[in-house]
């Protein structure tokens, strides 16, 4: 006699299918956890190599750091850590990032983007298009670059560091790119990005580089809400115990 085969009933497969999208629920967010993970990881030592390459670049300068604004080179263009950019012609706009001051240290142009800042234009300027990094603006005071030796503790000083700025209009704010670090005094809004899990990766000056939670203000600028600045991650660096108004990680003096 021939023994009929039996199949699954309805119950049985709603079962399992039920049993998938909860192992789905839990270890979805478990996975994106991982890739944001490695994603910081990433941008972390996209920023330590910076650093060394930033600390070779001071010892054959006199223990001087490159000028974050641009250089003049022959009236063609300008230069700076970044790229070489031809900024008298925007009809025909090039931003090289190949010809950056750094370039000869670094040899490696995608070291400059942060992999979790893919998605944030370059706020409608070229030059901004590539660099996920904001440097400390208390850097390129009108003097000139900064120098090691005006530093009373490089290792506690900022040189750059997850940035971004908040643009759009109140009904569409959006985070974009943005080239300076804003130190908490300033009174304009931060940017200091906390664009993984709500933290920030900083560049110091003597070359470390470390994750920080930037701290939200209390007050906007404009139409950027203390709401829309948190919504989007952004906040300034503040060492405990001091105050927005004392700038500790931005100076030079201590």
């Amino acid at each position: 006699m021939r023994t009929r085969r039996r199949g699954f009933t309805l119950i049985e497969l709603l079962v399992v299918i039920a049993i998938i999208a909860i192992l789905a629920a839990i270890l979805f967010p478990v996975f994106a956890q991982a890739r944001d993970k490695a994603r910081q990881t990433m941008c972390l030592s996209n920023l330590k190599q910076i650093g060394t390459a930033s600390m070779l670049y001071v010892q054959d300068y006199d223990e001087t750091l490159y000028p974050v604004s641009y250089l003049y080179t022959n009236g063609a263009g300008q230069l700076c850590m970044r790229a070489w950019y031809n900024h008298y012609n925007y009809s025909t706009q090039v931003f090289d990032p190949r010809e950056g001051l750094l370039q000869p240290y670094m040899k490696n142009v995608q070291i400059q983007d942060c992999p979790t800042a893919k998605h944030l234009d370059g706020g409608g300027t070229l030059t901004n298009s590539l660099l996920a990094y904001g440097l400390n603006e208390n850097l390129h005071p009108s003097s000139g670059p900064a120098t090691l030796a005006a530093m009373a503790a490089p290792a506690d000083t900022v040189l750059m560091a997850d940035a971004a700025n908040l643009s759009g209009t109140a009904s569409n704010f959006y985070p974009s790119r943005f080239p300076s670090l804003r130190r908490p005094s300033n009174p304009f809004r931060p940017n200091v990005h906390g664009r993984h899990s709500g933290f920030a990766n900083v560049l110091w000056c003597d070359g470390h580089a470390k994750a920080m939670k930037p701290v939200f203000r209390d007050v906007g600028h404009g139409i950027y809400t203390p709401e829309a600045l948190r919504q989007h991650n952004l906040g300034d660096l503040i060492k405990p115990g001091t105050t927005r108004a004392d700038d500790w990680y931005f100076r030079l003096d201590k």
